[in-house]
C-alpha cells in the first residue's frame, strides 16, 4: 500500500510539474489569418459550388448526347445495311428476270424456226428435196 502511495505521489508530482511547464508556454498561434480573409467567403464558396454544379450538369449533358450520337450513328448504320441489302436483292431478282425473258424469247424464237422448218418440211416430200439438191450439185 506504501508503495502505491508512492506511486501516486510521484505521479501527482510530475503532473503539477507539467502544469507548471504548460503554464509557462506561449499560448498564442504562431500563424494568423490575413485580414479580410472570410470576408466574402459564403459568396466566393457558392459560386464556386454553382460553377461545379455546372460543370457536373454539363458534363452530363455531354455525355448523354455522346450516347445519343452513337446511338444514332449505329441506328443509320443499320439502315443503311437494310437499304443496301435490299437493293442487292431487288438487282440480283431483276437481273434473273431479265435473263429469264431473253431465254424466253430465245427459245420462242427458236420455236417459231423450228415450226417453220416442219412447216417446210411437211409440204415438201422426200423426193422433191432430193431432186433440189440433185439440181444443186449437193451431192458431188
Amino acid at each position: 500500500m506504501i508503495k502505491l502511495l508512492v506511486i501516486h505521489c510521484v505521479k501527482n508530482a510530475k503532473i503539477q510539474e507539467m502544469e507548471t511547464e504548460l503554464e509557462n508556454v506561449n499560448r498564442k498561434l504562431p500563424f494568423e489569418t490575413p485580414d479580410g480573409y472570410f470576408d466574402g467567403f459564403e459568396e466566393k464558396m457558392m459560386n464556386r459550388i454553382h460553377a461545379e454544379e455546372v460543370s457536373a450538369e454539363r458534363h452530363h449533358v455531354e455525355q448523354l448526347n455522346s450516347h445519343r450520337h452513337r446511338v444514332l450513328r449505329l441506328a443509320i448504320s443499320g439502315v443503311a445495311a437494310v437499304a443496301l441489302l435490299v437493293i442487292g436483292i431487288y438487282t440480283v431478282i431483276g437481273y434473273q428476270n431479265s435473263v429469264n425473258a431473253q431465254a424466253e424469247q430465245i427459245i420462242a424464237a427458236t420455236s417459231d424456226e423450228d415450226a417453220y422448218y416442219d412447216e417446210v418440211n411437211d409440204a415438201l416430200d422426200t423426193e422433191e428435196i432430193e431432186e433440189a439438191l440433185a439440181q444443186l450439185n449437193f451431192y458431188e
